[in-house]
């Protein structure tokens, strides 16, 4: 999956994988600018279950997802 930041600040992302239901691994967090896109994904042989998102400040953040595979 392909997200864009779309908001005015940066924003600190997190995938949540795991080889099955119920067992689920975090893996690091990457920053993301405004105006940049990062691809996220599931480890290979893993299922993305979640992907975070959060923030520093006040200002409003914003992810688009731009594509999927």
């Amino acid at each position: 999956m392909t997200v864009r930041n779309t908001g005015p600040s940066t924003v600190y992302v997190t995938v949540i994988n795991g080889p099955r239901q119920g067992i689920r691994v975090q893996g690091g967090e990457r920053e993301i600018t405004p105006g940049h896109s990062a691809t996220l994904g599931p480890r290979e042989g893993q299922l993305l279950f979640d992907i975070t998102l959060r923030g520093a400040g006040g200002d409003p953040k914003s992810l688009t997802v731009t594509r999927v595979q």
